[in-house]
């Protein structure tokens, strides 16, 4: 640890969904995420990125919205947190699954239910 800094013992999580869906940017539902994430982490960094997927053997690709959330590791809370905020918005943003990735490292693509 550097001298002069606490060991805050916080993670970093990321979420990362589309930007858009065709012709259609998505504002609106980043508006939404932008203001959950603020409401329950405190603030996250946003940048931006290429989602890279095959469907049916077919290469494709999106832009993607990244959001990095520094977060507590150790709270179960936080996890739960994660999971239905992203699932939330991609449900939102017309998605079959969201990409997450915990304060542990560990990685989950959420299917999402379609309700």
């Amino acid at each position: 640890m550097m001298a002069g800094h606490k060991d805050t013992s916080m993670k970093e999580a990321r979420i990362v969904l589309p930007r858009s869906t065709g012709a259609w940017p998505l504002i609106v539902s980043h508006d939404a995420l932008r203001t959950r994430l603020i409401k329950a982490f405190g603030g996250y960094t946003s940048t931006q990125g290429t989602n890279f997927r095959t469907d049916d053997g077919a290469l494709n690709f999106t832009d993607a919205a990244i959001y990095d959330i520094a977060c507590d590791e150790h709270k179960d809370a936080t996890f739960d947190k994660l999971f239905q905020i992203a699932t939330e918005a991609g449900r939102a943003l017309g998605q079959k699954a969201v990409y997450i990735r915990y304060p542990d490292g560990q990685v989950e693509i959420a299917k999402i239910d379609a309700t």
